[in-house]
């Protein structure tokens, strides 16, 4: 009997072996397989998506807000900072909706400084006084928009050293001016 127990304990011994060599090979096909899965998952996946979001909050060392990058209420992308205490404004909301472009606030809300085109692809580029009015721009109006409410066309400002004009100049039609 002490012949045919070694035998059992043998073929015993034998079959764990075999036993621990499949869990083994079981483990690494398992491991390559979620390795196979997850590259797959990434090349459908990586070119179909980004990051989005509707606004972008930037803070300081101390988690405070600092400044935001957002979608303006024209539909422009605004840049405002936020005041000393972290508070970001309330953006005016009398925007002209045909900019599209960036659009720089100040800590009230306000319009200050745009860049981009206009809805007819024309470009704006533009210093806004804290009235609404048109402080500076490099650009020539090819054709004199009307103003807002159907006024009078707006000129653009005079070159440096040219004679003053009787009327101040007005924000351009396609700037929202909060």
């Amino acid at each position: 009997m002490a012949a045919e127990s070694q035998s059992i304990e043998e073929r015993l011994s034998y079959l764990e072996e075999q036993n621990d060599g499949l869990k083994r090979v079981g483990r690494a096909a398992l491991v390559l397989l979620l390795v196979l899965g997850a590259i797959l998952v990434y090349e459908v996946w990586a070119p179909m998506s980004g990051i989005t979001t509707r606004g972008l909050v930037l803070r300081d060392e101390a988690d405070a807000q600092r400044a935001a990058v957002l979608i303006g209420p024209g539909g422009h992308v605004a840049l405002v900072p936020a005041d000393l205490q972290g508070r970001l404004p309330q953006l005016q909301s009398d925007a002209n909706v045909g900019l599209q472009g960036l659009g720089v606030y100040d800590t009230k809300g306000r319009l200050r400084m745009l860049i981009g085109v206009t809805g007819e692809d024309e470009p704006v580029l533009a210093v806004v006084g804290p009235e609404g009015q048109l402080t500076w721009t490099p650009l020539k109006a090819a054709a004199k928009p009307q103003a807002p409410g159907g006024a009078a066309p707006m000129t653009p400002p005079a070159a440096p050293g040219a004679p003053e004009a009787a009327t101040p100049p007005q924000a351009p039609v396609a700037t929202p001016t909060p």
